[in-house]
């Protein structure tokens, strides 16, 4: 969009320079200006030099393949940052950088890998810096594949530290990198090490509240003390999306969201091909802006949390792929699913919880919980630091196929798997877990085979369902349990000062009723303290921030993003708090409230789409 020396400029704009155009502008209006590159996606460089493309294993590069995801299938043009697209980059950056010394920041978009790549390219870089051929077949836990899964996040990294030392060389101006790969699985090579080289922590989203809620917590972790913003799209729900956009309601409910963890906001609109944007949209932020400005005063704070939630993307992987070829992977993602269900029946419980990096393990304390979900890569590092929180006080459930490392670290021993796609767990007293189902309750993966329990508590052993072929099976719609193994499934143990479970069903990934309580009794028996408690239902979240002389206190109403229930005379108690005062945040009027053991409590008259409290000490 401007006159390049580097590359191509739009054939629509002439000999105009729009991208000054737009940033004079704007700096009229004192508005902020980021220039936009995007790092890996690039049609014309894909169309004008084949040698750049990222090839898979196939040697079809991504407008060759049929179909696809969202990335691949014929629209986008993917270029390799190991083949000589690499320097085009940088030439780029660097033009742009000293054309517009006057801009705001840089944001790079797109900084992960859109597929794995097999370009001659990336086989000479591995050849030279392992020795080894690149690997065709998925194996977790063989050092030649782990070394290449290893060398392709260290490449991402590289060409990101390497792309700000570019602009960095002709001024110093914020980079922000994109996040938005957060969700994508090992194929990505987006790691939480990309931190390091983003002034800001910025990514894009198109899911529901649920998602955006358990990023914004994500990213108050990985961001530590830098700004983090969270992005979506004005239409319904996409970027594919152009002409249905949201309501009004539920850009609040996004906008509320980012707003109560301390995030900034960001909306894409789309352009026109002749230049035109809509303005109803403007009209309605504008309007969303206004009603949730009170939420706007202070970003500070430190996200309070009693449960955490280890999102740990080296596990973005499936263990079943195993022995598959690269090609036919499943995109499954185990460790993403039960982490973000865990996630929703926690606050669901109004239960205070975080999500967490590794690097935030050691920040763990006492009296908290950590969920370790179907975490199936980690280091020994992060191994011997959950061991050292469980055993100062800290409880822990791990679940499904967390890495035997970990296990190992409290004394239970596994091997292997048991069963195929449909097993059982059978409790070991029925009554207490669910007397209906006798115990028994299904999962649908197989189980880790567990061989020493460590003098652990045995809640439930594995079951096997009736064998079955094609053409003889027991009832026709379903393979009920049948046989009782030796092997434990759920066991409960004491460790030093702390407290574990380990299921070797994961129950939080299944929406279903029975496995949802059978996940929440199974918290039950773990102890931690509550810091926030209150009577709301499920449909609020609570979101609470500590400041240095008060905390904030925000409900979202959410039951449908764009749909509330008012809810009236919501009884909340803070723990390690004697107030001075109780805000409402909003109307900016005090609310009456008590101290006793160390707590106050309050309550809050009415919430439609949210309201905030501030509690000042």
């Amino acid at each position: 969009m401007f006159p390049t020396q580097t590359g191509i400029s739009h054939s629509g704009i002439g000999a105009r320079d729009v991208v000054r155009e737009v940033l004079d502008a704007c700096q009229k209006e004192s508005i902020d200006v980021f220039l936009y590159y995007s790092m890996v996606f690039n049609n014309d460089c894909y169309q004008e030099h084949p040698d750049w493309r990222i090839l898979d294993s196939a040697a079809l590069a991504s407008r060759q393949k049929a179909g696809g995801s969202d990335v691949l299938g014929g629209r986008y043009g993917v270029c390799c940052p190991n083949t000589a697209y690499r320097q085009f980059v940088f030439d780029q950056l660097r033009e742009i950088a000293q054309r517009y010394p006057d801009c705001s920041g840089f944001f790079l978009d797109m900084v992960f890998w859109p597929e794995v790549c097999y370009c001659p390219s990336c086989r000479d870089r591995f050849k030279r810096e392992t020795g080894l051929d690149l690997p065709l077949v998925i194996n977790w836990g063989m050092p030649e594949w782990e070394a290449f899964q290893n060398s392709r996040e260290s490449w991402l990294r590289e060409f990101a530290r390497q792309a700000n030392e570019v602009i960095w060389s002709v001024l110093r101006k914020p980079v922000l990198h994109q996040f938005g790969a957060t969700p994508r699985p090992w194929s990505s090579g987006f790691t939480e090490k990309m931190a390091d080289y983003a002034d800001l922590i910025v990514g894009d989203f198109y899911g529901g509240l649920e998602q955006e809620s358990f990023i914004c917590k994500y990213f108050k972790s990985i961001a530590s003390e830098k700004p983090f913003v969270y992005i979506t799209a004005a239409c319904d729900s996409s970027l594919a999306e152009h002409t249905a956009y949201k309501s009004r309601e539920a850009l609040l409910a996004h906008y509320s969201t980012v707003l109560a963890h301390g995030g900034g906001f960001m909306f894409v609109n789309p352009i026109e091909p002749d230049g035109e944007i809509g303005s109803q949209i403007y009209e309605d932020m504008k309007w969303v802006f206004q009603k949730a400005a009170s939420l706007e005063t202070d970003k500070s704070g430190e996200l309070l949390y009693d449960a955490a939630v280890l999102f740990h993307q080296e596990s973005q992987i499936d263990l079943l792929d195993n022995g598959s070829e690269v090609e036919k992977r499943s995109h499954r993602q185990p460790h993403l699913e039960a982490s973000v269900k865990a996630f929703e029946l926690l606050i669901q419980d109004h239960i205070l919880c975080g999500v967490i990096s590794s690097a935030e393990i050691h920040r763990l304390k006492p009296g908290q919980i950590l969920f370790c979900c179907n975490v199936e890569r980690i280091s020994a590092k992060e191994c011997e630091e959950i061991a050292a929180f469980v055993k100062k006080g800290g409880s822990a459930y791990l679940s499904g196929t967390t890495d035997l490392k970990l296990l190992e670290k409290f004394g239970i021993i596994g091997q292997g798997e048991i069963g195929v796609n449909n097993t059982y767990v059978r409790f070991q007293d029925p009554e207490k877990w669910n007397a209906a189902c006798k115990g028994i309750v299904s999962c649908y993966h197989p189980l880790c085979r567990i061989l020493d329990t460590g003098k652990a508590d045995i809640l439930a052993m594995a079951m096997l369902p009736y064998p079955e072929t094609s053409e003889k099976f027991v009832t026709i719609h379903s393979n009920p349990p049948y046989e009782m193994t030796n092997y434990p499934a759920v066991l409960y143990k004491r460790w030093e000062h702390g407290r574990i479970i380990y299921t070797a069903c994961d129950f939080e990934s299944n929406s279903k009723y029975l496995h949802r309580q059978i996940f929440r009794k199974l918290i039950k028996k773990l102890p931690f303290e509550l810091s926030f408690a209150c009577n709301a239902p499920w449909t609020i979240e609570t979101i609470v921030l500590k400041f240095a002389n008060k905390y904030r206190i925000t409900f979202l109403n959410h039951l449908q993003e764009d749909r509330t229930v008012k809810v009236e005379n919501i009884h909340c108690r803070l723990e390690g708090c004697c107030a001075k005062k109780v805000l409402l945040l909003q109307e900016h009027r005090e609310l009456p409230f008590a101290t006793s053991r160390g707590g106050t409590e309050f309550t809050l008259p009415v919430v439609y789409e949210f309201s905030a409290v501030e509690v000042y000490t």
